[in-house]
């Protein structure tokens, strides 16, 4: 009986291990994820910067003498970046916990 609670003993021990070792991890996974976000957000604030320059560029480039189909096409192209510039830094959706399936 003794070996029996030596060896409950040695778990439980194991298992504090292992509990501090993912709080640790935790932690860490926490500190990375505030990094990322405030990445993110001057990533977008840039990109935006950028997007509003490029708007800028647009209301220059219209009426300026340029043939009307080169002019159509330049505004296209600029709209298609200022959609893209606009879009990166955008933080994803949070990822939620699926629901538990009840068994029954």
């Amino acid at each position: 009986m003794f070996e029996w609670l030596k060896a409950i003993v040695t778990l439980a021990g194991r298992l504090t291990k292992l509990e501090t070792e993912l709080k640790r991890t935790n932690a860490h996974m926490e500190t990375l994820e505030l990094k990322f976000t405030a990445a993110l957000a001057e990533i977008d604030a840039e990109t935006n910067r950028i997007a509003a320059v490029l708007e800028d560029l647009k209301g220059q480039i219209t009426g300026q003498g340029i043939p009307a189909v080169k002019e159509a096409e330049i505004l296209a192209l600029l709209s298609a970046q200022v959609t893209k510039l606009k879009g990166v830094g955008v933080a994803p959706a949070p990822v939620t916990e699926p629901e538990p399936v009840d068994p029954e």
